[in-house]
Formats: C-alpha cells, structure tokens, sequence
C-alpha cells in the first residue's frame, strides 16, 4: 500500500471513528431529551400547565396568525361596545396575549377580572398586564364551573374556552354565567365550529379530530368533540348582534347580548 492510499485509510478510519462518536452523543441527547420529556409529564398533571411554555408556538404551527387575527378583532369589538367603569369577566384567558392586547388599546376606565385554573397561564398572563389608574385587572385562580368572583357583570368574554366542555356541563354553566351578567349585558365569543360547506368541512373534521384527541391527552379537558352552543344561548335570553367567520366558518367570533332574565320558553 502506498503512502497516499495508507494517508486515504487513515482518514477514512477517523472520519469514521468521528461519525460514529457523534451518532452515540445525538442519541444520548435524543434519549435525554425524552426522559426529560417523560419526567416532565410525569410530574405534571394533566392540565394547561403542560402547554404554558409552549402554547403560543403550537397555536402558531397549527393555525398561523389566525387566532392572534380573531384575538385582535374581538379586542376591537370589546372596545367599540366598552362603557366606562363596566365589569369585564374575562374566562380562560390562557397565556394573556388578549388581555394583554386590550390593556394596550383601551382608554376606557373599568375592572377587569380574569379567571383561569392553569396557575402557570395566570403567571403568564398577569406578566404582560400592566395595571394603570384607570384599569383595574383582577387575576384569579379558580374553576370558572364552580368559582364567580362577583355577583354581576357587564360583559363576559371567552375565548377558545366554551369548546373544552361536554354538552351536559355546557347546558349548567351558560345558564349559571348568564345569571351573572347584567340585562342587556354583552358575551363575547370565539370559538371552532364544523364548518359546513365545500372542503373546509374535511378540513375542520380533521382538525377538530387532531384537536380533541391532543387536548385530552395533555391536559384535562373533558370534551371529546365540538358542541355548539348557539341553542343554549338563544334558550337563555340571549340576542346574537354579530358575527363573523374565519377559514370557511372554521372559527366564529360572536357578540351575544342578554334580553331576558329568564330562559326562553321554546
């Protein structure tokens, strides 16, 4: 073997050795990473604490800017119905991106009382409030099924927060949340809805399916599909003012307004 064919070998053996080296440390930094994972959930219980660090990232993988989009529109409709010194029960609010958007833009004076039962969501959120003289935000851990704070409010928003219970806690809570709002008080929803024409109904089926399914092994939700709640609130004295749709009815953002004091008799 000449020189060159040994110098060749050699290299080849080192380049080799070195692979080989680096395959073994990316597997261990594979296996650490999902033993950490592992221990994490393990620790953890199945809650939205799982998801605090990681939920704007997931969001943005999965929808865009869509939701960050209905976020932003329903500050604005907030805002444009907003009188001063009202009472604003915000429900789930997660990671605080809206509430964090609306004390940005209101100008308005009134109270805010935000209610989650994630503590790791509520930190979050009350981090990127800044309380000012004239806005008051409340953060409150707590089930909003069982827990109210006040008696009344003015106006009750929830986001992306109806569509993780089951049809039976649905028919109690609306009635139960209702009662606290004042007459002529305003809802503000979004939520995800079966959309119901051309390819966006296989589009959302399918998303609703990967949704529900991920959901309830990460957290403790108790849904396992989507259930509209439009009937229990046309039951319950409620007027729908607005509404507007995103993706093909996909996602729906509506303004509800309480006309009677009493459920409706159908």
């Amino acid at each position: 073997m000449s020189c060159s064919d040994q110098l060749i070998v050699g290299r080849a053996r080192a380049l080799t050795h070195t692979a080989s080296h680096t395959a073994l440390a990316g597997f261990g930094r594979c296996c650490t990473i999902n033993a950490a994972c592992a221990a994490y959930f393990h620790v953890v219980p199945k809650s939205y604490d799982r998801l605090a660090g990681s939920y704007k990232v997931l969001e943005q993988l999965a929808f865009g800017r869509l939701l960050h989009k209905v976020r932003e529109q329903a500050v604005d409709e907030l805002l444009d119905k907003l009188e001063p010194h009202q009472q604003v029960l915000i429900l789930g609010e997660g990671d605080g991106r809206f509430l964090q958007s609306l004390t940005h833009k209101c100008k308005t004076p009134c109270h805010i009382t935000c209610i989650d039962k994630s503590a790791q969501m509520l930190a979050r959120a009350q981090a990127k409030v800044t309380p000012t003289a004239d806005l008051h935000v409340n953060f409150v851990l707590a089930d909003a099924t069982r827990d109210i704070p006040l008696d009344t409010y003015d106006v009750i928003i929830s986001l992306f927060f109806l569509d993780n219970f089951a049809a039976t806690t649905l028919q109690t809570l609306i009635p139960k949340l209702a009662n606290h709002l004042t007459h002529q008080g305003i809802w503000l929803l979004a939520d995800f809805r079966q959309a119901k024409y051309g390819l966006a109904v296989w589009r959302s089926r399918m998303w609703l399916w990967l949704m529900y399914r991920f959901f309830r092994f990460v957290t403790d939700i108790e849904a396992d599909q989507l259930v509209d709640p439009t009937r229990l609130f046309k039951e319950h004295g409620f007027l729908q003012l607005e509404r507007q749709s995103f993706q093909h009815g996909f996602v729906v953002l509506e303004t509800w307004q309480k006309e009677h004091t009493q459920p409706l008799k159908r």
